[in-house]
């Protein structure tokens, strides 16, 4: 009995030393930790060439129009919430971006040229984003510079000459890497939405718009078209954010 009794005061007066020792230890929590949360996301890249220079052939005597194509989206994110409605993103995403481009020109009476252009551009892009959620709904915006990989572009061609009442063509098609012709690294705004629900799944659309020139200052690989040629593109994406209920619960 003895014993027992000796036993239930050691452990009173051991309590408040444990009840101590675990509020040192949810103060040594680093306060960044506990706002933090990461994830993947992956979808398309609808991508096209914007600005003054898809105009510019145009008024130099030729035909030249541009379309857009749709290309892969993957990569990762690390969000830190900084206030209860706001946060800060970063992300890592390899984009593939580019432009399909047509154009013809009357080069003599007799002869005329038409040549069709797939341009094909990879980037590692680093999106930088203040995010502001309001319940499931979210807003974003912010920096998003891109660091190219690659650059090709396939070129079909063909040449009609005409001559009295006969017209003979040919064609030619070709494979180059135009990666030297193009900047190495841009920069652009990001603006986007989307949902992002307690279970972790994101969904959201987001327009990106380079503001710096695609082609570098000396690029024949553009012909009349290297300046004022920039990105933009329409990007689709959802994600999972694997520590997100977490957080929710530290609101």
């Amino acid at each position: 009995m003895k014993k027992l009794l000796l036993c239930c005061l050691l452990g009173l007066l051991l309590l408040p030393e444990a009840g101590h020792a675990q509020r040192r230890r949810q103060s040594r929590t680093s306060p960044l930790s506990m706002g933090l949360t990461f994830g993947l996301k992956g979808g398309l890249n609808y991508a096209n060439f914007a600005g003054e220079g898809t105009k510019e052939a145009g008024r130099l005597g030729a035909e030249l129009t541009y379309s857009g194509q749709p290309g892969l989206l993957i990569g990762g994110l690390v969000n830190y919430r900084i206030a209860p409605q706001l946060s800060f993103q970063a992300e890592v995403l390899y984009t593939a971006r580019g432009t399909n481009r047509a154009g013809s020109a009357q080069v003599s009476p007799t002869v005329r040229f038409e040549q069709d252009e797939k341009i094909r551009l990879s980037y590692v892009d680093v999106p930088l984003l203040v995010k502001y959620n309001a319940s499931f709904l979210y807003l974003e915006g912010g920096l998003v510079p891109g660091f190219l990989l690659s650059g090709t572009a396939a070129t079909s061609g063909i040449t009609s000459v005409t001559g009295g009442t006969t017209t003979t063509s040919g064609s030619s098609t070709e494979f180059k890497d135009f990666q030297t012709e193009f900047n190495s690294v841009e920069l652009g705004l990001g603006f986007g939405a989307g949902i992002e629900v307690p279970a972790g799944l994101i969904i959201g659309l987001r327009y990106v718009r380079g503001f710096q020139n695609v082609g570098s200052k000396e690029s024949p690989a553009l012909l009349l078209t290297n300046k004022g040629l920039n990105n933009q593109s329409i990007q689709a994406t959802a994600g999972y954010i694997f520590n997100h209920s977490s957080r929710r619960g530290r609101r």
